[in-house]
């Protein structure tokens, strides 16, 4: 059984991945895990990184801005290495969930830089052959969730395959 594991990079969800442990098939499991950096996010930072204007990204610091004289392929080189360094540093992170995975399970894990977080784990799904879909929600509820969608939901209703939704809201935290 290959089962697909989206997180978000945030503190919760560590209770994702933990969250699939018990789920797991004794033998043959495979689990991906799938973080997506949100690109319309990345380009807002980048647009200014020219203009030497972003100090700093995440954990990266811009050590060199790139003058806003410089040519255009410069430019876009440097952007290409900002959104590089992000998906390293996004991948690192995923690697902290390595000991919530039980040893005899063989893993992986995958960064996508897509607008819409929902259409990037169903399209990664769909790549990887998964079995199933683990996602974490919030627990957003009214205008919060009117206003902010819902990925979890977008999963539910659009995936081919099972979907287990993982709580890590504050009403999780407080049943734990």
């Amino acid at each position: 059984m290959h089962i697909l594991i989206a997180v978000d990079g945030s503190d919760r969800a560590a209770s994702v991945v933990s969250g699939v442990k018990a789920w797991l098939p004794a033998d043959h499991a495979r689990v991906t895990l799938l973080t997506v950096l949100d690109s319309s996010e990345m380009r807002g930072v980048l647009e200014h990184a020219p203009h030497a204007q972003v100090e700093q990204w995440g954990s990266m610091e811009v050590h060199e801005p790139v003058p806003a004289s410089e040519p255009p392929a410069r430019v876009v080189e440097y952007k290409s290495q900002a959104v590089d360094y992000a998906v390293a540093e996004a991948r690192a992170g995923l690697a902290q969930y390595e000991h919530l995975i039980p040893g005899d399970v063989e893993w992986d894990v995958r960064v996508t830089v897509k607008d819409d977080a929902a259409a990037a784990i169903l399209e990664t799904a769909r790549e990887i052959g998964a079995d199933a879909i683990v996602v974490g929600t919030h627990g957003r509820t009214g205008l919060r969730r009117a206003l902010m969608g819902s990925t979890a939901e977008a999963v539910i209703r659009h995936a081919r395959q099972p979907v287990l939704v993982v709580p890590t809201g504050p009403a999780a935290a407080e049943a734990a």
